[in-house]
Order: structure tokens, then C-alpha cells, then sequence
């Protein structure tokens, strides 16, 4: 009964190994990979202390080669009297794998949407800064060349709105002079 029972729990995926011991720490029943007596800190005295000690549960991380596992270790209890010991030895290759796969997915998230902030930061940069102020440099650029009469045409309600405002302001101030000195010129001769 013990045997069946024991292969049913070997069917969870990840579950190397379980033996059962009883309360001496005598091996009862083993199935699937047993690790090596070291692993269990000399298996049967350990069990035997740990059941005279009045060990309820116990989980430890373990490492058998290149594998990292658990070994989980619980009393049998049963109408208060204690019945024997059972370890099981649970490999985490599969949570690591698992884990390896979700780190990939979630740096690769990270770096999406670090390139989207990236490109959504360029768009707002380039609408609120960039195309204003080339457009004011363009018509400072037709200001120097002598061509008063363009308008500037930028009506905003922010500071580049104000330098624009400024400008056209320079740009009428320009004409005016210029047709103050003109006027003065056909007056004189």
C-alpha cells in the first residue's frame, strides 16, 4: 500500500524521489532517484534525531550535481502517535527554467517599453520644442536676408509663443525704420 501510494506521488511533476522511514529512521520504502547519504546529513541518524526532536516539517534547499532541488522531510502522524518519516526530493530544474523564461520575458518588456517611452518622448520633443523653434530659426533666417514681409505665424499660448511675438514685434520695428529712413531719403533729396 505504501509502495502505490509512494508511486502516485511520484507522478507530480518535479518529484525525484520519496522514501519513507520509520520512526527509527530505518529506510521502509524508497521510489524514484535517491540522493546519496551525505545529502541527508547521514540519513538515518539525522532522521532519528530530527524525529526525537519532535521535527514537524522541514524544508531544505539541497544541490546534487548540477541540480538544485528541495528536500522536504515531515512526521507521519497519525491519532497522535507518530508513525514514521517521509522525505521527498523535489528537483528545481523546471522553477528555474521557469524563472529563467519569465526574467527573459520581463527584460524583454522592459526594454519595449523603455523604446516606446523613448519614441513617444522624441514625438512630444520634437511637436513642443524641436518644430517650433526650427520654424523661428527660419524666420530669422528670412528676417536677416531682408524679407520683412513674411509673417511669422506662430500663435502659441508658451514661451516660444512669446519669442515668436517678439520677433514679429523686431520684425515690424524693422519695417517701420525702414520706411522712416526711406521716407527721409526722399525728403532730403
Amino acid at each position: 500500500a505504501m509502495s502505490i501510494r509512494i508511486r502516485q506521488m511520484r507522478q507530480v511533476r518535479g518529484i525525484m524521489g520519496i522514501s519513507l522511514f520509520d520512526t527509527g529512521g530505518k529506510l521502509l520504502v524508497s521510489e524514484g532517484t535517491q540522493l546519496p547519504y551525505d545529502v541527508f546529513d547521514q540519513a538515518e541518524p539525522a532522521i532519528k534525531n530530527e524525529t526525537e526532536t519532535g521535527l514537524v516539517s522541514r524544508i531544505r534547499k539541497i544541490r546534487q550535481g548540477q541540480v538544485n532541488g528541495l528536500l522536504f522531510s515531515k512526521q507521519i502522524n497519525f491519532l497522535g502517535e507518530q508513525l514514521g518519516f517521509i522525505r521527498i526530493h523535489y528537483s528545481l530544474e523546471s522553477v528555474e527554467r521557469d524563472q529563467d523564461t519569465s526574467l527573459l520575458i520581463f527584460g524583454g518588456l522592459l526594454v519595449t517599453i523603455f523604446l516606446l517611452m523613448l519614441i513617444v518622448l522624441n514625438l512630444i520633443l520634437s511637436r513642443a520644442i524641436l518644430h517650433p523653434v526650427t520654424h523661428l530659426k527660419d524666420a530669422t533666417a528670412f528676417i536677416v536676408k531682408g524679407d520683412l514681409e513674411r509673417n511669422i505665424g506662430m500663435k502659441r499660448g508658451d514661451e516660444l509663443g512669446e519669442l515668436a511675438d517678439s520677433f514679429e514685434q523686431m520684425q515690424d520695428s524693422i519695417r517701420d525704420k525702414i520706411e522712416e529712413l526711406r521716407t527721409l531719403r526722399n525728403y532730403l533729396t
